[in-house]
């Protein structure tokens, strides 16, 4: 049986007679428990101030119950110095004591983590931790507010953009007009959406202006269904482009078979006003000419902005401003007509030629997608207003690129105008949404009628 050394015994203060002690304790303790010789080999003697730890589990109780009863709690009191054992009794020198708490670095195991703590580990990684966690919300909170100003901002500026109240921008507005301008706006050509404007120094533009008027004085007395405001588009269906400079004979065939009656196959009467390079305070003054307010289709259709966006580079606002005005001016003459709004065709940024390797779309066409969205918002203000987009038509699906789907090249010439092909689908999409807007009129009226005869 091994003797156990008392506890009132004076403990040395370098430890190495405490340690010899420990290590003949050990010896003898692992031979008891294999009897004879086929206990454990003594273990090396432990250096001065320092321990390693016994290579098995079984000997930690042992080590942990002798450190228990040989440890003393050491005191403050003064013991002079000759009176050496006193000293070392008191001032608890010797071995460390064995640390067997929770917050010990050795001979303990974390607590296992909890489910959400496995979740947190999945999400945030193996070093989360709280701080870093509310880091991560702090700075969610203020960038959601910080996004929540900028949208607020913006839509405090387009909210005057209200179908029951005139946009009236003066000149002098110290509010940006252009966008992307390094020069500020010395360079703008954005126009004043209020003020009709004309381009009579152009003998092109002029005379081009005069034959629309000539055409629409000529059609006062046509039963129309549809007639059609606009820009390069719009003159392309009259077989022109380049305010009449540039035939396509191939143009006016596609136009009679969708817009003429008199060819087999067609619904709708129409007639169509455009002008390339037209932007809409140009429509203004051809609106206040007289020629075309004594019109009286059915339909009204207008696509304009395209040039507003990425020729005079105006903002969102005043493009939207640009095509509001119109509509505004033809709606106070013609309150009971319906209007079809079209937004702005995909198209590529001015700095891009348009290849069979070059078809992503740019930054402009991100911009005109913000006014088609704000276009759309408008005419659900307006009980006679009609948002109209087939943009998507003249997109190639191509899964094999992220982003943006890319134009396709076979819809659109050199200068990013709609070709024979592209303006086949273009009319098949005008004639589907005119019967869209036609069959819904009826319908109201019948409404109407049957609300008006019941007692």
């Amino acid at each position: 049986m091994v003797a156990r050394p008392n506890p009132n015994a004076v403990r040395p203060r370098n430890g190495t007679d405490d340690d010899e002690e420990r290590v003949s304790l050990l010896v003898d303790h692992s031979a008891s428990n294999g009897g004879g010789g086929g206990g454990r080999p003594p273990r090396t003697p432990y250096r001065k101030g320092k321990r390693p730890l016994p290579k098995s589990e079984e000997h930690r109780p042992f080590l942990q119950s002798y450190d228990a009863e040989h440890t003393t709690k050491p005191t403050s009191t003064f013991i002079p110095s000759s009176s050496s054992s006193a000293a070392s009794s008191t001032s608890g020198g010797g071995m460390r004591r064995r640390r067997t708490t929770s917050g010990s670095r050795r001979g303990t195991r974390r607590p296992p983590k909890s489910k959400a703590g496995r979740l947190a580990d999945q999400f945030f990684g193996a070093n989360w931790n709280v701080t870093r966690l509310l880091g991560y919300v702090m700075m969610s909170f203020f960038m959601g507010i910080i996004t929540f100003w900028v949208l607020k901002v913006e839509h405090q500026q387009l909210g005057r953009l209200n179908w029951n109240d005139t946009i009236v921008l003066q000149p002098n507005s110290k509010e940006r007009k252009c966008f992307n301008l390094k020069h500020g706006d010395k360079r703008c050509t954005c126009p004043n959406p209020s003020v009709p404007a004309n381009n009579n120094q152009d003998p092109k533009w002029k005379s081009h202006h005069q034959r629309l008027r000539d055409t629409a004085r000529k059609a006062q007395n046509s039963k129309l269904d549809i007639v059609m405001l606009g820009g390069d588009a719009v003159e392309r269906w009259n077989g022109t482009s380049g305010l009449g400079m540039n035939k396509y004979p191939s143009m006016n065939t596609l136009f009679d078979k969708y817009f003429q009656k008199s060819t087999p196959g067609a619904k709708y009467d129409a007639l169509a006003l455009g002008a390339t390079g037209d932007v809409g305070p140009n429509l203004l003054w051809l609106i206040r000419r007289g020629e075309v307010e004594k019109l009286n289709p059915k339909v009204w259709f207008i696509h304009i902005g395209t040039t507003d966006l990425f020729d005079s580079k105006c903002t969102n606002r005043y493009v939207v401003a640009n095509v509001l005005n119109v509509v505004q001016e033809l709606h106070s003459k013609k309150p009971d007509a319906q209007f079809i709004i079209h937004g702005i065709l995909p198209r590529l940024d001015p700095e891009q030629v348009y290849s069979k390797g070059n078809d992503q779309l740019g930054e402009y066409w991100h911009r005109a997608q913000r006014v088609n969205k704000l276009l759309k918002n408008l005419c659900e203000t307006g009980e006679n207003l009609w948002y109209m987009q087939s943009g998507n038509h003249f997109l190639k699906i191509d899964y094999s690129q992220k982003g943006r789907n890319p134009v396709d090249p076979r819809l659109f010439d050199k200068d990013g105008d709609l070709t024979a092909p592209g303006m086949k689908i273009w009319g098949a999409e005008i004639v589907n949404k005119t019967g869209i807007v036609l069959a819904a009129v009826q319908k109201r009226e019948a409404e109407a009628k049957a609300k008006a005869a019941a007692p």
